[in-house]
């Protein structure tokens, strides 16, 4: 069975200036809850499109704007250092925190912003 439904970042890049894919999304996110599905959306590149996403009601997001691919012992470092993580599990509200270091591999990890959880996957 599936839990999650991931949206491609070819609809959800250009979503704010493409009506036919901020529809798409939009509908995908919808289905998709009434389906008790999870959403995520990757593409996520601006703070207008999280904030979008997270108006919609998606779930999850995942991209260069929360932040770039890192590894294990990096994002730990980040974890560690970033105002974001109350709780040593990468929850926490959104408003500001440490810049992500930039490195090329890591494990999938989340983050709660709001309503929202911001995941990033490792690639």
């Amino acid at each position: 069975p599936i839990d999650e439904l991931k949206i491609d970042r070819s609809f959800v890049s250009p979503m704010l200036q493409d009506e036919s894919d901020l529809i798409i999304v939009r509908s995908t996110i919808n289905l998709g809850h009434d389906l008790g599905l999870r959403i995520i959306a990757e593409g996520v590149e601006d703070a207008p499109t999280l904030e979008r996403l997270a108006t919609l009601g998606c779930d999850l997001a995942q991209g260069y704007h929360l932040s770039r691919p890192m590894s294990g012992s990096a994002f730990s470092t980040w974890l560690e250092e970033s105002p974001l993580s109350t709780d040593r599990t990468g929850f926490a509200p959104l408003g500001g925190g440490a810049p992500a270091p930039q490195d090329a591999s890591g494990p999938a990890t989340t983050r709660r912003a709001g309503g929202l959880v911001l995941a990033r996957s490792a690639t």
